[in-house]
C-alpha cells in the first residue's frame, strides 16, 4: 500500500494531475492495490453489505452490468477469473465462490474509493480535467465490476435461499 501511495503521489506531480495518462497510472496502480487487499477487507464487511435486493439487481440490469459481463466473456478476462476462483460448479463450492466474490468486490470497492478520492482532490485543488480523468478510468475499472460482483452474490444469495427451501 505504501508503494502505491507513493506511485500516486509521484505521478501527480510527475506527470501532473490533469493529463490523462495520470488517471492511467490511477487506474494501473488501484488494480493491484484491490487485488492484494480485498480478501482481508471482505472478511470485515458486515453481512448487511452484501446483501442485494432484487431492486437493486433491476438497477444492475438498467446500467448494462449484463452487457458488461458478455464484454468480459468475449475477451477472455472470465476464463482468468474462473481460473483464480477455482469454483468446481457443486453445491459444495459455493461458499469458497461467495468468498471470492467478496473479495473481488472489496477490492474493487477500495479501487473506487481510491479513485473517487483523487477526483475530490484533483477537484478541490483547481484540476477539473484531472478530476473528470480520474473518476472516468474508475467506472469501467470499478464500479461496473463492482455491480458485478454484486449480481453474482445476488444470484448466490437466490441458491442459498432455495437450498434452505428445498
Amino acid at each position: 500500500m505504501l508503494l502505491a501511495g507513493v506511485l500516486l503521489v509521484a505521478g501527480w506531480y510527475a506527470i501532473g494531475a490533469d493529463h490523462p495518462m495520470y488517471a492511467a497510472v490511477v487506474a494501473g496502480t488501484t488494480l493491484p492495490l484491490g487485488a492484494f487487499t480485498g480478501d482481508a477487507v471482505a472478511r470485515r464487511l458486515p453481512e448487511s453489505w452484501v446483501q442485494v435486493s432484487s431492486t437493486e439487481r433491476t438497477w444492475h440490469r438498467r446500467l448494462g452490468v449484463d452487457p458488461f459481463a458478455r464484454l468480459l466473456g468475449l475477451i477472455g478476462w472470465n476464463g482468468v477469473v474462473a481460473g483464480i476462483r477455482d469454483f468446481d460448479g457443486t453445491r459444495a463450492g459455493l461458499p469458497r465462490l461467495d468468498r471470492a466474490v467478496r473479495g473481488s468486490l472489496a477490492g474493487h470497492g477500495i479501487g473506487l474509493l481510491v479513485h473517487v478520492v483523487l477526483s475530490v482532490i484533483a477537484l478541490l485543488t483547481g484540476h477539473p480535467w484531472g478530476s473528470l480523468w480520474i473518476v472516468l478510468a474508475g467506472l469501467p475499472l470499478h464500479l461496473w465490476p463492482m455491480l458485478l460482483q454484486r449480481s453474482t452474490l445476488w444470484r448466490l444469495q437466490k441458491l442459498r435461499a432455495a437450498a434452505r427451501t428445498g
